[in-house]
């Protein structure tokens, strides 16, 4: 009579005897071969990384995004945004009301993509003695100067992180607030244009104003990266985040301008200011993680690829300029250049500055 097999556990069971094996033998395998893929994975982006500098750029811009924290202050450039802009449309909300006594103000907000419940809070609001016209603008102006001394010093601070700058470069100064508060104002005039050059001309015209509106939001940003503080002296430096953020806001107003004021108003009139507070943020959110992202890239793309400036002065009809101009030289920054790691101490070199406002706030 012959001895019976063993009989095996079909579940596989560890706690079994005869099962036990067979499943820590099938899970090891699957390890083994999640390793090996693993290191395949690594291997072929490595080696893509070093054959395509395109790769290597944007891996870099996106590492030193991480490493400067740029979501974070990204969503702090927002929330300063929402604070100055707020306060600074109470400041005009009383000026606009003392100057034209409270006729017209109707037409202003609908010229500038506000209606629904909101322009009726916004129109109550404005109605009033003169007294209080003069209470809005002086309180606005005061809130609009504390909100903007904070936000430009979150803005040096995140120029300061993304040219691998410390902490002690991150300084604020009065010209640089002076040119954020104006290019929050173009902001504003040129979604107003916007608006009104759809309702008035139609789509073909409104479609065709983008081109200068990227240019004047690109023009704008630009002179604000020359007051922020960075390594190079180089005006090129910050040309290709300029370019960047003014395509990038031109679709975002195009898309808030003509697509969503149906949709704000509505929400507007059901949810009250609620809906277009959620819907400002988020305007505010995109701008201030445009305008971080944008730093990353001016100096990524300057200390990886080169100056725009030492490129166009290598072309033969300029080559003998700077030899010529020693002004041209410092002005530009074409003197030889080491490229320092990020995190190495760097001196700002931001254009000249006067009396420093404010570090980043914590």
């Amino acid at each position: 009579m012959t001895e019976s097999a063993d009989p095996v556990d079909p579940s596989g069971d560890p706690s079994s005897p005869s099962g036990g094996s067979g499943w820590k033998d099938r899970l090891a395998k699957q390890r083994q071969q999640l390793e090996v893929h693993k290191e395949r994975a690594t291997a072929e982006f490595a080696d893509r990384r070093e054959r395509h500098r395109a790769v290597q750029v944007g891996i870099e811009i996106y590492e030193r995004d991480r490493d400067a924290f740029g979501s974070v202050l990204g969503s702090a450039i927002a929330m300063r945004l929402f604070l100055f802009m707020a306060s600074l449309s109470v400041a005009v909300v009383g000026l606009v009301n003392l100057v034209t006594r409270g006729k017209g103000f109707s037409s202003a907000l609908s010229s500038a993509g506000i209606t629904g419940q909101v322009a009726s809070q916004v129109d109550s609001a404005s109605q009033g003695s003169t007294g209080r016209h003069i209470t809005f603008l002086l309180t606005g102006l005061f809130l609009s100067a504390s909100a903007g001394r904070s936000l430009t010093g979150v803005l040096a601070a995140s120029s300061a992180g993304a040219w691998g700058m410390r902490a002690q470069g991150a300084k604020a100064t009065m010209r640089t607030a002076a040119r954020v508060t104006a290019l929050v104002a173009l902001i504003a005039v040129t979604a107003s244009l916007l608006n009104r050059a759809r309702a008035s001309f139609g789509l073909a015209v409104g479609t065709s104003s983008l081109a200068a509106n990227a240019v004047a939001m690109g023009l704008g940003w630009f002179f604000v990266c020359l007051a922020l503080p960075r390594t190079s002296r180089d005006p090129s430096a910050v040309l290709p985040g300029a370019a960047l953020f003014g395509v990038v806001m031109t679709m975002v107003q195009a898309f808030m301008q003509w697509y969503l004021p149906g949709r704000i108003a509505n929400a507007s009139e059901t949810m009250g200011t609620l809906g277009f507070t959620v819907a400002t943020l988020g305007y505010l959110f995109i701008i201030g993680r445009v305008m971080a992202g944008s730093l990353v890239v001016n100096a990524v793309l300057w200390e990886e690829v080169g100056s725009l400036a030492e490129a166009a002065f290598s072309l033969p009809v300029l080559r003998k300029l700077p030899a010529r101009s020693p002004r041209l030289v410092t002005f530009f920054d074409l003197e030889p250049r080491t490229d320092a790691a990020p995190g190495a101490t760097a001196e700002p070199t931001a254009e000249p500055t006067g009396s420093e406002i404010s570090s980043a706030d914590s």
